[in-house]
C-alpha cells in the first residue's frame, strides 16, 4: 500500500483588494483564489511561493471566514443599535454560518458593541417618546426583535387619560 498522499497549493502572488479595503487576495496556482485579511497574512505567514498544504489551506480559509464575520458584525453595529439576536440573524442572511455568526455577536457583546440591555431600555424611550403607556411599551418588549426592523410601529397613539 502506498501512504496516502496530501495534495499542495502553491501561492502564485498575492494582491491588494481593489474593491474591498481590509482584503487581500491570493493566487494560488490552478486558479484558485483565497480572499484574506491582513491579519493571515501575518498568522499563516503567507507568502508568494509558499507551498500550502490541505490541511493548512483549510485552516487559513476558516480564518478568513472568521474575520469577514467579524468585519461584517462590527460594520452592522457600527451604524445602528441591534440586539445579539439580530445581529446573528443579519449574519445568516444570506447563508452564513451559523456557528460563526453566534461567535461573533458574543465577541461583540464582550466589547460592548451588542447591550441587550442598552437596546431595550432605547426601544422603551422610542415607544415612550410616541406616546404609548407602560402596557404598550412592555409589549413591545416583548414581540421578536426582528419585527422591530422590518415593520414601522403604528401611526395612532393611545390617548392620555386626565
Amino acid at each position: 500500500m502506498y501512504p496516502p498522499t496530501t495534495s499542495t497549493m502553491r501561492i502564485d502572488r498575492i494582491e491588494p483588494s481593489r474593491r474591498k479595503k481590509d482584503r487581500v487576495l491570493v493566487f494560488l496556482e490552478g486558479g484558485d483564489l483565497l480572499r484574506v485579511t491582513e491579519q493571515e497574512l501575518l498568522v499563516f505567514g503567507l507568502r508568494p511561493g509558499l507551498e500550502l498544504p490541505e490541511q493548512l489551506l483549510a485552516q487559513v480559509e476558516q480564518s478568513a471566514k472568521r474575520s469577514e464575520m467579524k468585519a461584517r458584525g462590527a460594520r452592522l453595529t457600527g451604524s445602528r443599535m441591534l440586539s445579539k439576536k439580530q445581529v446573528m440573524e443579519h449574519l445568516t442572511r444570506k447563508g452564513g454560518d451559523r456557528e460563526l455568526a453566534e461567535d461573533t455577536a458574543q465577541w461583540l457583546e464582550e466589547l460592548g458593541a451588542v447591550d441587550e440591555s442598552a437596546y431595550a431600555a432605547a426601544i422603551a424611550r422610542h415607544y415612550a417618546a410616541m406616546g404609548y403607556g407602560p402596557g404598550r411599551v412592555r409589549q413591545e418588549l416583548q414581540q421578536q426583535p426582528e419585527q422591530h426592523q422590518r415593520q414601522s410601529p403604528p401611526r395612532r397613539r393611545c390617548k392620555q387619560r386626565h
